[in-house]
């Protein structure tokens, strides 16, 4: 049994992102998992299925049968990782949205910035209403980041590991990323 007030703070705390590396699951595998976890008691942990905007519309295919129909329940709610192309990205997340109304929405999307003009440039080409998360370096351009980040009302990721040792920032430098953040008031993620 959990409490009410371990629910509120553990709610959509976990996105999934089983398309990725260590599990790596095909489309259709990674969807029916997430399906599963959604049906789970540990459901109300669950929060985005994190996607590539390029396969916005494999997704749409895989997960058609298990979608809900619109107003028959909760939609599907979707991070799609946006790439260098954050115009042509952008497009596919309104089309993908406008094809899914009521069963699935990507409602927030992800993509990284190595300078706050970079992060200006692509959080000006997003279409309204979505959650920016921007994956920040972890330099010296950080304050100048996370202060176009916090004008734009974008958030901050940080990569704290992946499939080779130097994707694994030290303790320090994900101290100083969380402290950045909380001073300049930016809500962040991690991500492996």
């Amino acid at each position: 049994m959990t409490s009410d007030s371990a629910r509120a703070l553990l709610a959509g705390l976990v996105d999934y992102a089983g398309l990725f590396p260590p599990a790596a699951l095909p489309m259709d595998e990674a969807v029916a998992e997430y399906a599963r976890w959604r049906r789970s008691p540990e459901a109300f942990m669950l929060g985005r299925f994190v996607a590539p905007a390029a396969r916005l519309v494999e997704l749409g295919r895989a997960a058609d049968v298990r979608l809900p129909e619109p107003g028959t329940g909760e939609p599907w709610r979707l991070s799609g990782l946006l790439g260098g192309d954050t115009h042509g990205d952008a497009a596919l997340v309104e089309a993908f949205n406008d094809s899914h109304a009521g069963r699935a929405v990507v409602d927030a999307v992800e993509l990284k910035a190595a300078s706050p003009a970079e992060a200006d440039e692509a959080l000006a080409a997003l279409p309204p209403g979505l959650t920016a998360f921007v994956e920040v370096p972890l330099d010296e351009n950080l304050d100048g980041l996370l202060a176009t980040l916090k004008r734009r009302g974008a958030r901050a990721k940080i990569r704290t590991g992946g499939v080779v040792p130097e994707a694994i920032p030290g303790p320090g430098d994900v101290a100083r990323f969380i402290a950045a953040c909380a001073t300049a008031g930016v809500p962040w993620k991690a991500t492996a």
